[in-house]
């Protein structure tokens, strides 16, 4: 008798209702995936794009995992690298079973004889040319277990928050294996400790408690096991006051990073009270695939929960941005012979730098500052500090109204936290300027002549200690004088401060004469390589009447 040796891959979903499974001819160099150029391909959202290849050496046939997302398992082990197939094997790519059969089939002429009806039909799932064989003698010994399975899967393909998908998973378990009680366990917390997430039981059984020796083989030991008879074996006996005649446990794999053995999420549990009908080593296949499926599923919601929690986190920092924004002078005063002008940029979408104005007039008064810290925390510090600021800067001296800032602040922050500032009053009419630097950057005041000096006086930080006092220094912006505040988001884009100083001095003499924002957008470029936020204050006394301000 002439015999042809036929290898291919069989799915049997659909077998249950009838419906003939489905083979799938192999060559060396098959490729398996989502993408419609490979040579077989499914619509299952757990393959990866190009997913596995089929490769034939040596009389043998090996599956090579292609770096795929949801791994792929022979046997339900995965598979790192590529692995040998024998008649039989189980190879589950995404959420869908192919079995791999290496067969001799009967000749044309032979098979007519023996009354076997075969035929070569275009499959229309995919615009690849896929052979499908039926064979009418092997449609009586289909698998109805793994149908259980894609028919499972299908079920679970739909994101679901965990609670309603450990309920699908336990539901598919129970419909797919003939146990009494089934439970999910997951490991939670540091260290991590296995916590009941979901149960079900036939009939109403109360599940009880689940054995810890138990759960610490299937978790410590990372294996899937069953075990019969109960009571027989001494490494699980007496479970309890339920009499249970046998077990299945499985340990949750989690294997997203693709690069070694994974970590266990936790475990699938069921049982039985009786042994009709018994669980079998088959249910126990059907049982670890399921378990495979049930922990891609949850890293998935898990990874999904995450992407929308990020997006809640985005959203919130948008919004906190868009109020910070609001708290900072929407435009800069107008003040007769000055030009005036103020900006910041947070190196973050919030930041702990500020800038305000206050005109009444006759005296305008500033401020510059910069709370210690990045992001969240020296933005919510900021609002604070800029209530305080507003507060207190017009009461008494500007020495006074410092040491009062000072103090209400060191009621505010953490031990740990302070803020630098600068902050000043100008005699509109004389130009002369008060100031206190309270630990902050030099400012720098440039002459018309081209020399230039740094505002010094004051004392230290803002908050971190409770009676400090301060110097006050005064000095006089004369007609053509710029006066440049900054914060170290700005100098730190030089080697060091006095280098800083020199730079941004030539900045502001070659920009003086020209609009304030094009002179900010130099400066700002110039610190692009600054990590910190970036803030300053331009004042410059025009030398005619002539009043610019823009923001």
């Amino acid at each position: 008798m002439s015999e042809i040796r036929s290898v291919f891959l069989e799915v049997v979903c659909g077998a249950a209702e009838g419906r003939p499974s489905t083979r799938f001819r192999l060559r060396s160099g098959t490729s398996i995936g989502r993408d419609e150029d490979n040579d077989i391909s499914f619509g299952d959202d757990m393959l990866s794009r190009r997913h596995a290849e089929f490769r034939q050496r040596n009389g043998l046939f090996y599956v090579v995992d292609l770096d795929s997302s949801n791994g792929t398992y022979v046997n339900n082990i995965r598979v790192h690298g590529e692995r040998s197939l024998e008649d039989g094997d189980v190879v589950t790519v995404g959420g869908t079973p192919l079995v791999f059969r290496e067969t001799e089939l009967p000749a044309p002429n032979e098979t007519a004889n023996r009354g076997v009806v075969r035929a070569e039909l275009m499959d229309e799932l995919t615009p690849c040319a896929v052979r499908k064989i039926i064979d009418v003698a092997e449609l009586a010994h289909e698998d109805r277990g793994l149908d259980v399975v894609c028919r499972a899967t299908n079920a679970l393909v739909a994101q679901h928050p965990l609670p309603e998908l450990f309920e699908k998973v336990l539901e598919a378990i129970l419909d797919a294996i003939p146990a009494q009680r089934a439970a999910i366990m997951l490991l939670e917390g540091r260290p991590p400790v296995p916590t009941l997430k979901a149960t079900r039981a036939r009939g109403g059984a109360d599940m009880g408690a689940i054995r810890q020796d138990i759960v610490k083989r299937a978790l410590e030991g990372r294996e899937a096991f069953l075990v019969r008879d109960v009571f027989e074996k001494t490494e699980v006996r007496n479970l309890g006051a339920a009499p249970i005649r046998s077990v299945m446990c499985a340990p949750l794999w989690s294997t997203s990073n693709g690069k070694d053995h994974g970590r266990v999420l936790g475990m699938i549990y069921v049982d039985n009270q009786n042994d009709r009908p018994p669980l079998t080593d088959r249910n126990l296949h059907i049982f670890i695939m399921m378990a495979n499926i049930t922990a891609t599923k949850i890293e998935n919601a898990r990874l999904l929960e995450e992407n929308l929690q990020k997006q809640r986190i985005e959203e919130d920092m948008r919004l906190a941005a868009q109020i910070q924004s609001d708290l900072l002078p929407r435009s800069s005063p107008k003040v007769a012979g000055y030009r005036l002008y103020g900006a910041t940029e947070p190196c973050r979408m919030v930041g702990g730098d500020y800038f305000d104005f206050k005109n009444d007039g006759r005296t305008l008064h500033m401020a510059l500052a910069d709370v210690s810290g990045k992001g969240t925390g020296a933005a919510m510090l900021m609002v604070a500090l800029r209530a305080t600021v507003r507060a207190h800067w017009d009461e008494g001296t500007l020495t006074e109204a410092t040491a009062r800032i000072n103090r209400t602040f060191h009621q505010t922050v953490p031990p740990d936290k302070y803020a630098t500032c600068f902050v000043a009053r100008l005699d509109l009419s004389s130009g002369c300027l008060e100031y206190v630097n309270a630990g902050h950057n030099r400012p720098l005041l440039i002459l018309p002549d081209g020399q230039w000096c740094r505002l010094e006086a004051g004392g230290t930080v803002l908050g971190a200690f409770p009676d400090t006092t301060y110097e006050q220094g005064t000095v006089v912006l004369e007609p053509g004088s710029c006066l440049l505040v900054f914060s170290d988001g700005v100098s730190d884009a030089w080697s060091d401060h006095d280098e800083a100083d020199r730079q941004l001095v030539k900045l502001v003499l070659a920009r003086k004469q020209g609009e304030a924002p094009a002179l900010r957008t130099e400066i700002f470029r110039a610190g692009e390589r600054s990590k910190d936020d970036r803030t300053l204050i331009l004042l410059e006394r025009l030398a005619s009447d002539v009043s610019t301000s823009s923001r």
